[in-house]
């Protein structure tokens, strides 16, 4: 009975060891594809601003939030999200402007959806090497400053549904406003990634997201009652950032998160 035992015990912890062994091997293989995406969305980067800079529009094209974001907290950077300042451009030239500009510059077949939202994507559907990276399958996302208007139930007065229901171009300073934390309103002008990121500027126009970033703290550029009312998802958001990077909410954003 003892000889059973001691094999059941060995067998046991050789599957531990099996499992252990698996794991490691998937966080390994995480993290290589991880790299793998770090180091393509960086040549995006500086392919977009050699675009737009050749254009002459790069002082006015950005990449604003989870890119910025990764990058001073030292993780991957994986989705890449610009921003046009159409009221600085003028001249009809927006966010599904400069999409077609771009799709023109790809040697792959593209796909440009604009939503009603003032969003363009150019889906790469065909084999486009950047760099030594394949870039089929990815999507570059392009939006234009907006203003946000959401739906508001007239008896009550309060805000329905969690997407707008129209959105108007406006400057870069009311764009970030209107986003969740103020680590997420900070950007990179295209005119300073020609480089990558390593040396481009970071543009905090509220003045705080580097500092409430550095401390993981999640504040909000404006009232946090209005911010998580006029979209609820945010406070799902909340808590995902809370776990992803440790990060903390403020007393005042904590008490607006349960209230709405």
């Amino acid at each position: 009975m003892g000889s059973v035992g001691g094999g059941m015990s060995r067998s046991r912890v050789s599957a531990r060891r099996v499992a252990a062994l698996k794991a490691a091997e998937q966080r390994v293989a995480s993290c290589k594809r991880a790299d793998m995406d770090h180091a393509a969305s960086v040549a995006l980067m500086k392919w977009l601003s050699e675009k737009t800079r050749s254009m002459g529009i790069a002082n006015h094209i950005y990449v604003v939030g989870g890119a910025v974001r990764n990058f001073v907290l030292d993780q991957p950077i994986k989705d890449i999200d610009m921003v046009v300042d159409s009221l600085s451009l003028g001249r009809g030239r927006d966010a599904e402007w400069l999409a077609k500009r771009l799709a023109r510059s790809i040697h792959a077949n593209t796909e440009i959806i604009t939503s009603s939202l003032r969003v363009s994507t150019i889906q790469i559907r065909g084999s486009w090497v950047l760099d030594g990276h394949q870039m089929k399958g990815n999507d570059i996302d392009i939006a234009d400053a907006r203003a946000e208007e959401y739906a508001v139930d007239p008896e009550t007065g309060e805000y329905t549904g969690h997407k707008p229901i129209s959105v108007e171009p406006t400057t870069m300073e009311i764009d970030v406003s209107r986003r969740e934390f103020t680590f997420n309103t900070l950007l990179w002008s295209m005119m300073s990634l020609a480089k990558g990121p390593d040396l481009a500027e970071i543009i905090d126009l509220t003045g705080c997201g580097l500092l409430d970033l550095k401390n993981r703290e999640m504040r909000c550029p404006g009232d946090p009652d209005e911010i998580f009312a006029k979209d609820p998802t945010r406070i799902i958001r909340t808590i995902k950032f809370a776990f992803k990077y440790g990060m903390k909410l403020p007393p005042d954003v904590k008490a607006a998160a349960k209230r709405q």
